[in-house]
């Protein structure tokens, strides 16, 4: 049996070590650690009814997870857009549905559905289907195993021609216009903080500064990812790719790494540099560079898999979201409400066509 136990999310630091223990303990990737989650609680947690559940058995932290709650009755994995799969860990061999329904018992107030979002296959093997406990679909990623590659040469051998002509062709113009092309890869503290500020540079020109999505200094994703890659490079494991013309940034590659593993958090361009195709030259020369670090086994993109993906990669897997209903029945009315919020969608849909 698990003994729970259910704290503010004030108490983290307490648990920081414990709780990268157990990410360590079966491969998780790099964001899940606590240079990761502290700053996301400090800059991204919003509002009160959140807590931090740590889970025990003979005394060793074998579960552990970031909730927040929705509204009565209903409590899910905190899941900010800026952490690619949702706060929860839970050490292998444990039976899921028990430790939720027990999870459901700890939280305070009555709990009739728990949600873990964006769980990842390679870690949680997905569950069929129970009375009470459900699993859905959420979106497609990829990833490149560096092992199975070869080396750079090999792997970049077998991209597709259309990919390598047109990245040989964007680099000859460049030169015979008398521009210079160049790449940074930084990694200690002082420079990682130098260009994750000419990312934010280029973000805050760019469309998704209209949409209010772009990762500027001042936001507090700015502020976030600033403090997460400050801590990952305070341990030489934050690797962020400037590519330069006549050095002026073009592209930005952020990534952190764990033992065997890099993510690409976040890439941004120049738009005014589109037709360059300043993302895809940077991404040739960050795969030059991850074939040659020692240990390296694989590259993940966490993030819907784009057209752009698969010029680098085949492989993909599909994250997916769980859900835990107390009670049994509450998962078949739950399903018949969705289905009919559904079928008026589609309706609505339908209607506006034809009107």
């Amino acid at each position: 049996m698990l003994k729970w136990e259910i704290l503010p999310t004030s108490e983290f630091e307490r648990l920081a070590g414990a709780w990268d223990a157990l990410a360590a303990s079966y491969g998780c990737p790099a964001f899940m650690e606590s240079r990761f989650m502290r700053p996301a609680i400090a800059q991204l947690l919003e509002g009160k009814h959140h807590r931090l559940a740590a889970g025990y058995e003979a005394g060793r932290l074998v579960v552990a997870g970031l909730l927040m709650k929705l509204g009565m009755g209903r409590w899910s994995t905190f899941q900010p857009s800026q952490l690619p799969l949702g706060a929860w860990l839970m050490a292998p061999g444990l039976d899921l549905e028990s430790a939720l329904e027990s999870l459901c018992r700890a939280l305070p107030g009555p709990v009739a559905m728990l949600t873990l979002t964006q769980q990842d296959p390679h870690m949680h093997p997905r569950l069929g289907g129970t009375r009470r406990l459900q699993t859905l679909d959420y979106i497609s990623t990829a990833w490149v195993d560096l092992d199975l590659n070869g080396s750079f040469e090999e792997f970049w051998e077998a991209r597709g021609k259309n990919l390598r002509q047109n990245l040989r062709k964007q680099r000859r113009k460049i030169e015979s216009e008398g521009h210079a092309l160049t790449v940074e890869i930084a990694t200690d503290p002082e420079r990682v903080a130098a260009v994750f500020a000419d990312y934010a540079s280029l973000e805050s020109r760019g469309w998704k500064l209209q949409q209010g999505t772009a990762v500027t200094a001042e936001s507090a994703q700015g502020r976030f990812y600033a403090s997460a890659l400050k801590d990952f490079a305070a341990s030489g494991r934050a690797i962020c790719l400037a590519l330069r013309l006549d050095g002026a940034p073009i592209a930005v590659d952020l990534c952190v790494r764990s033992a065997d593993t890099i993510v690409i958090l976040k890439t941004t361009y120049d738009e005014a540099r589109k037709a360059l195709s300043p993302g895809q030259l940077l991404h040739e020369e960050a795969f030059r560079h991850f074939f040659a670090l020692p240990g390296l086994r694989r590259v993940e993109f966490f993030g819907r898999v784009m057209e752009w993906h698969t010029r680098w990669t085949e492989a993909s897997r599909t994250l997916f979201h769980v859900n835990f209903y107390r009670w049994g029945a509450l998962q078949s009315l739950h399903g018949r409400l969705r289905a009919r919020r559904l079928s008026a969608a589609q309706a609505g849909a339908a209607s506006a066509e034809t009107s």
